[in-house]
């Protein structure tokens, strides 16, 4: 039952701050609720200020799509980073996307297992296999 998901994910969002993240999926999909990506957005970011992974993911998700946001690779790959280094799986998926290979070799810093490691120093294919390795890390 949605709707009253819904209404219990409000009543402890002070409580526990996980629940921002929940209502934030919610108006994100429009279960439960009407669909609205402003309010998606506005929900994952109270949850990510407060250091909650899947809300870090949830926000670089939201620019690199543009939901709600300009469409961003740079603050995708931030927000990305930042839910990384708190242990978040899906958030290594989203590193390894090629677009935001791109934009992880432009900065010239190499990623693996959450934590930066060296830097690049050649061309584009050492760039996308990097990208490469970390979507195979990532759970299906």
């Amino acid at each position: 039952n949605y709707p009253k998901s819904v209404e219990y994910f409000e009543a402890y969002k002070e409580a526990n701050i996980n629940s921002l993240f929940y209502l934030g999926e919610c108006a994100r999909n429009g279960t439960g609720r009407r669909q609205s990506y402003d309010d998606a957005i506005e929900f994952y970011l109270k949850a990510a200020e407060e250091e909650i992974a899947i809300a870090q993911m949830a926000v670089g998700r939201a620019f690199y799509f543009g939901e709600a946001v300009e469409a961003d690779d740079e603050d995708a790959v931030k927000w990305f980073e930042l839910a990384v280094k708190k242990g978040n799986r899906d958030g290594q998926f989203w590193l390894g996307k090629p677009r935001l290979a791109t934009v992880i070799q432009n900065r010239s810093v190499a990623y693996t297992r959450g934590r930066k490691t060296s830097n690049y120093t050649g061309g584009g294919q050492r760039g996308a296999r990097g990208a490469h390795r970390w979507r195979q890390r990532a759970p299906a």
